[in-house]
């Protein structure tokens, strides 16, 4: 009989502990885009000029147009979140 060999998110040292990074919190695009341009500290992605308000019957959805843009939930974006290095000043514009 074979033995089960351990999943491999549970070996030790393969769990990021939110203590050690406070960025872990936050989803893979915003931590890349962070990676890439660094973070404007003191601001947030919702005062950016690049953050575009859109809805759809009553909702309201960010994105951010430095970043790839589709129709779906996974270039959702939050207003709340610290802001990358390309920001520039603005209050978030409605869509066309």
């Amino acid at each position: 009989m074979r033995q089960a060999k351990p999943f491999p998110w549970l070996e030790e040292g393969a769990i990021v502990d939110a203590d050690d990074d406070p960025d872990a919190a936050y989803p893979k695009r915003i931590r890349d885009t962070w990676a890439v341009y660094g973070k404007a500290e003191g601001h947030t992605c919702g005062t950016c000029a690049f953050c575009l308000r859109t809805g759809y019957r009553s909702s309201t959805y960010f994105k951010c147009e430095k970043n790839r843009i589709s129709h779906g939930a996974a270039t959702d974006w939050r207003a709340g979140w610290p802001a990358c290095g390309l920001w520039e000043g603005g209050d978030g514009r409605e869509s066309e």
